[in-house]
């Protein structure tokens, strides 16, 4: 008679080859979320032109994306912890969800309708992360900081891609054309996916038939009772709420204010996440290494000064410097707060505590621009932003200093 000696079974990698593969598969596919990240900013200061809008109803469209992803963390944070043998399915409808919300995007014919689709278009680099950042994080438990910070060089070459692409493809198209084409690449990219990682899944409690809801109120009672990751993710919030006042007022001062083009602006945004692409693995590695807290110390108190920096520096030289050292650090942080989140909360919580970072993010990320808008608006000057969003970061500095982070089973005062 054979008796089960375990309650877990083992981590079912895709058939691809192994966690080396499955990491480089999701780094890409990570890209093609953040195609419209910083690409999107262009287009939003073409409707704010075309509209006739306010700095605040062109800021309503950056809120109502990060809104969108705010609402439905939970919700997929549920669906990655109960369907933990389709990984591959959500990471795929993912992908798929964006092309589609972006050709929606480009047949809105009133701004209204174009704030409602834009919204849409939220949901889907939302409901990437849980499932593909838990995946990781499961796989690289000793290295999860290099791991995670890998899965960001995709988020950080999309980035600087998309910008890029998007500028230059507005010189010859509408800004509606363009949302159909580049609707191409995500959904081309989730079918190749989908089949990709058939098999990708997590850990399965042989015991539990009802893992999911219960399973996630479970956890998420846990990590309320963890002050110092609820500081943390209050941390990222306030960290957010800098990044998404910075990006659109500096799309709006670039083309506004110093009146370049949309190919230079494409430039500009596009320098300042590239080298990021280098940074993010490094960055990933020293925080392993040395500890989550100085490396996010660093990079926080960094782009505080810079973005004080920016309304000083004159274009060129001046401006493409500032601009690339702040993609140092500018997205490449993200990946390691989450991978102090993970040290916090463990494997079983997984989902559930990168569901809680991204819902403050988005949550932070919608309300910040609204907050900018209306100050830009109020001193009608874009470069009102930059100090909102240095001063936020400072706080968020000041807040991650007395938080006690870890690193792997060491304790980072």
């Amino acid at each position: 008679m054979s008796q089960a000696t375990s309650v877990r079974k083992p981590v079912r990698l895709a058939p691809v080859q192994g966690k080396g593969a499955v990491l480089a598969i999701l780094t890409v596919g990570h890209g093609a979320t953040h195609w419209y990240n910083q690409g999107f900013q262009i287009i939003v200061a073409v409707i704010k032109e075309q509209f006739g809008l306010s700095a605040t109803a062109a800021d309503a469209l950056v809120s109502a994306r990060a809104l969108t992803g705010a609402v439905v963390n939970i919700p997929a944070g549920i669906l990655t912890d109960t369907l933990r043998s389709r990984w591959n399915l959500l990471l795929a409808l993912s992908l798929g969800w964006m092309g589609f919300a972006s050709v929606l995007v480009g047949l809105a014919p009133t701004y209204v309708l174009v704030l409602i689709t834009v919204a849409l278009l939220g949901i889907g680099a939302t409901t990437w992360h849980m499932p593909a950042i838990t995946a990781l994080s499961e796989r690289f438990p000793d290295r999860r900081g290099f791991a995670l910070a890998t899965h960001g060089v995709g988020g950080n070459a999309g980035d600087a891609i998309g910008p890029l692409a998007i500028g230059a493809l507005l010189v010859l198209f509408a800004w509606r054309d363009v949302l159909f084409l580049t609707a191409i690449v995500p959904i081309v990219l989730a079918i190749a996916l989908y089949f990709l990682l058939r098999g990708l899944s997590g850990p399965v409690d042989a015991t539990r038939k009802d893992a999911g809801l219960l399973t996630y109120i479970a956890n998420l009672k846990s990590i309320f009772r963890n002050r110092a990751l609820l500081l943390l993710a209050l941390t990222a919030g306030i960290r957010s709420m800098s990044m998404a006042a910075l990006t659109p007022h500096l799309t709006f001062y670039m083309k506004e204010d110093l009146r370049l083009s949309t190919t230079i602006v494409g430039l500009y945004l596009a320098l300042m996440t590239a080298l990021g692409v280098f940074s993010s693995p490094v960055l990933g590695v020293l925080s392993d290494r040395l500890g989550r807290k100085p490396v996010l110390l660093a990079g926080h108190l960094a782009l505080a000064a810079l973005s004080l920096a920016l309304p000083f520096v004159a274009p060129g030289w001046q401006l493409a410097a500032v601009l690339a050292a702040m993609g140092l650090f500018l997205y490449s942080l993200q990946a390691i707060v989450v991978a102090a989140a993970m040290d916090m909360a463990g494997e079983k919580a997984g989902a559930t505590t990168v569901g809680l970072m991204f819902t403050g993010n988005r949550l932070a990320a919608a309300i910040s621009p609204i907050i900018a808008g209306l100050i830009v608006d109020a001193t009608h000057a874009n470069t009102s932003a930059f100090y909102f969003s240095a001063a936020t970061m400072f706080l968020s500095s000041l807040l991650l200093a007395v938080i006690p982070l870890r690193r792997g089973s060491q304790t980072t005062a």
